[in-house]
């Protein structure tokens, strides 16, 4: 979905708080979505940013630690802020978020997916020791603590299998764990990944990835992912 009503919770000083939303807070180093908040009397809100705050901590035997139950913060544009003195609790809204931005961020986690499961077949050791992650609209990365350098010959080998996946045109299938329905798995050919984030539902759409690494310190590599010909489609998305 791209849009949704809902009702204001919270106001802060930059900030709204939603009985509910379709924007997708910040997290697993995928950047929050952004978007409008329309309230009945037409006024329109514009959020830059989306975080989630607080929540319990969970803790499953097969899943990583994560915080589910969260508060979920739009960040108010600085242009807008004075708007906010129009807005009270339990007005009724419409939040949407920006379908093509959202899209392109699907594009590049799903291809991140892609290149980790590479590392994961070229460099097994790396993929237990990752030190972060970030995922824009144009790119995403993963830094690994390593013993020893990716040579060029291993990012082809990843990029290969990356691409090779990409042509293969696999069916994505999300779906939480039994236990806790905020918990997500990310799931293609066979592989499963713990992930809450946004996905596309085939891989053939990414295109060809492309990957290079960068030394960026004493036993530490990026692996850095672009998609340049990826399809941006947001037919699907829908109010």
């Amino acid at each position: 979905m791209k849009s949704c009503t809902a009702q204001v919770v919270k106001v802060t000083e930059n900030k709204i708080e939603l009985s509910q939303t379709v924007a997708y807070p910040e997290g697993g180093g995928q950047e929050g979505d952004i978007g409008t908040i329309q309230t009945t009397t037409g006024l329109v809100i514009r959020f830059t940013d989306t975080q989630k705050m607080y929540g319990r901590k969970l803790y499953l035997d097969d899943f990583p630690s994560i915080n589910v139950e969260t508060i979920i913060h739009h960040i108010v544009s600085d242009e807008d802020i004075h708007l906010l003195n129009s807005v009270s609790e339990e007005d009724s809204v419409v939040v949407t978020i920006d379908a093509q931005r959202r899209e392109k961020l699907s594009i590049s986690h799903t291809a991140s997916h892609l290149v980790f499961i590479g590392v994961g077949e070229v460099m097994p050791e790396a993929i237990k020791n990752v030190k972060g992650c970030h995922i824009d609209e144009i790119s995403a990365r993963f830094d690994f603590y390593v013993d020893r350098r990716f040579t060029q010959e291993d990012v082809i080998k990843i990029q290969d299998i990356a691409n090779n996946m990409v042509r293969e045109d696999h069916v994505i299938n999300t779906y939480h764990h039994p236990e806790e329905p905020e918990a997500w798995y990310w799931e293609a050919k066979g592989y499963v990944i713990p992930c809450g984030g946004t996905h596309l539902r085939k891989t053939s759409s990414i295109g060809e990835i492309l990957v290079r690494r960068k030394n960026i310190g004493k036993n530490v590599e990026r692996i850095i992912i672009t998609f340049p010909n990826a399809t941006v489609n947001e037919s699907h998305y829908h109010s």
